[in-house]
């Protein structure tokens, strides 16, 4: 059980990892939003704005936003562990 306390006894450390992991998570979105737009549309037929704000971006915030996400649920959940003490 000393994974689900993390955010408790390091909460700098648990935040500063969340937010690198879901920047790594967003970049990652970003990159497969534009490969997705390459592969549907021929080299002659791109905009690029249309590439990197409605494919691109649009990814890239979704995927961080949930990891984002993600880590918040694990922090609520160490809280209210700590709280109600003992799961019996």
């Amino acid at each position: 059980m000393r994974i689900i306390n993390l955010p408790a006894f390091f909460p700098i450390l648990f935040w500063a990892v969340a937010i690198l992991w879901s920047t790594f998570q967003g970049y990652a979105g970003l990159r497969y939003g534009l490969y997705i737009y390459d592969t549907a549309h021929s080299a002659e037929n791109r905009k690029p704005f249309v590439r990197f704000v409605a494919y691109g971006l649009h990814h890239g915030i979704f995927y961080c936003v949930c990891s984002l996400s993600g880590f918040a649920a694990w922090c609520l959940l160490s809280a209210l562990l700590e709280k109600i003490g003992s799961l019996s």
